[in-house]
């Protein structure tokens, strides 16, 4: 009986959580799943393969995220974050706070970005958190590079995020333009 009570709850839990909504969004530099939930957006990162697309692009969707974005780039950074639903331990969460801090257009390091949180030890630390990144372009991990100035490592590619640095400079300040 216990089980089957166990069982009724689980399920019964699992029904009353908020759903998440998502949809792909066709990007000069590939394809992007999106990924809301009532607290916030939960993920936006570049797919690579046909197989990880969980549904097609949706006009109405897009329109409605572009309208989102419209509003998330003029906020400050503390807004921002509240925008977010974000997963991951406290380290990882106050290097993309750090992050929200870079201004469009704009790179920081690694090294930098460890300074700021109060941990100038944890350079190696805080690429793991910057490569953990569950939401591309808005947590602009794109935009930290090595001490000496080089591009190092993308989750997505080192190709991809010299392009985003590219078309960051090209666009001035609006990061609705790396969207359109």
């Amino acid at each position: 009986m216990a089980s089957i009570n166990d069982n009724l709850f689980t399920r019964l839990v699992e029904f009353c959580q908020p759903p998440e909504i998502g949809c792909q969004l066709s990007t000069r530099w590939g394809r992007l799943h999106v990924d809301f939930r009532q607290e916030g957006l939960l993920a936006l990162e570049f797919k690579t393969t046909d197989t990880d697309a969980l549904s097609e692009n949706d006009p109405a969707f897009r329109d409605c995220f572009l309208k989102w974005l419209a509003t998330f780039q003029v906020m400050s950074a503390s807004d921002k974050w509240n925008c977010l639903s974000l997963k991951g331990t406290d380290f990882q969460r106050s290097v993309w706070t750090a992050l929200l801090e870079v201004p469009h257009g704009a790179t920081t390091s690694y090294a930098a970005i460890a300074s700021a949180i109060g941990k100038p030890k944890a350079v190696r630390a805080v690429g793991t958190a910057v490569g953990a990144n569950p939401v591309s372009l808005l947590i602009p991990c794109h935009r930290v590079l090595r001490s000496d100035g080089t591009i190092g490592g993308y989750r997505w590619g080192v190709d991809r995020k010299q392009a985003i640095l590219d078309a960051e400079q090209k666009s001035g300040s609006q990061l609705i333009d790396l969207f359109l």
